[in-house]
């Protein structure tokens, strides 16, 4: 199945130089989470801003919405897909990157639509076979990046072992065995040599 079959044409975007303020206020009319944002000469699209970007710059910044160009929120690196991209490619990229919703755009750059997790599920509710993509999906976005980390440096060997864990206190480190030390042998040609000490 293609993008192009599931996306959401009808999309609502921001500029750059627009106010946090004006950017919260579609996304609330809307009822989304995120816009992408365009160039207003070009159309082109230079960044995405999520309704989270959008808290975290005031929380962090201690400004409100509207002191807060959209410039300085968005996340410029963006992971798009184009119409004619197969869905199962999109859940790919999605599990990679932990995205749940991707701008959909065309051989120039622009905007003519997004995809996102709640459209594809909305999918999947009428398909079985395409609902573990789905579940599949969600679990690889809400994974934790250091959880991720951590699971990815852990060799296989210490997550499969088939040795049943010991329980009670943990033993105590035995002392090396250690072999006295023989008697060297007396040297007589030292004790002979005067010249020897």
């Amino acid at each position: 199945m293609k993008i192009h079959e599931l996306m959401t044409r009808d999309i609502a975007t921001c500029t750059p130089h627009d106010t946090l303020a004006k950017a919260v206020q579609v996304m609330w009319d809307r009822d989304i989470g995120f816009l992408p944002v365009t160039d207003p000469q070009t159309q082109e699209l230079r960044g995405v801003l999520t309704d989270r970007d959008a808290c975290m710059a005031a929380c962090m910044r201690h400004q409100r919405f509207d002191q807060i160009p959209v410039h300085s929120a968005m996340c410029e690196r963006v992971h798009t897909c184009a119409a004619d991209d197969e869905v199962h490619n999109v859940h790919a990229r999605m599990r990679e990157h932990q995205i749940r919703r991707m701008p959909v755009i065309d051989d120039k750059n622009h905007v003519t639509g997004a995809i996102s997790l709640n459209d594809l599920a909305l999918h999947a509710q009428k398909h079985i076979d395409e609902q573990k993509d789905v579940a599949t999906t969600l679990g690889a976005i809400s994974m934790h990046r250091g959880l991720e980390a951590t699971a990815a440096a852990t060799p296989l060997t210490s997550t499969h072992s088939t040795t049943p864990a010991k329980t009670g206190p943990a033993p105590t480190a035995a002392a090396p065995k250690t072999t006295p030390e023989k008697p060297r042998a007396r040297d007589t040609k030292a004790t002979k040599d005067p010249k020897r000490r």
